[in-house]
């Protein structure tokens, strides 16, 4: 099984898009694209081990948890 890491030189948005995927999207209602990705980063909706990352923000930290949305009890994907 490959578990998640230091992953090195990956900008937050490069990282995520292929876990999010398939995470649906309410606005577009959609499976999430990554302009999608790419404005929830913006927006805050993607927490990062308990903090708000930007999309060019480089991830060289261990990964212990991935939340979208976050601050809504029936839209939270957890997916780490």
């Amino acid at each position: 099984m490959n578990r998640i890491g230091l992953i090195p030189n990956r900008p937050a948005l490069q990282h995520l898009m292929p876990l999010v995927k398939g995470i649906w999207n309410p606005a577009e209602k959609k499976p999430a694209s990554g302009t999608a990705v790419r404005q929830w980063l913006a927006n805050g909706t993607v927490v990062i081990n308990g903090e708000k990352v930007d999309a060019n923000e480089m991830l060289d930290f261990p990964i212990w948890s991935i939340v979208v949305f976050p601050n809504s009890d029936q839209r939270r994907v957890t997916i780490w």
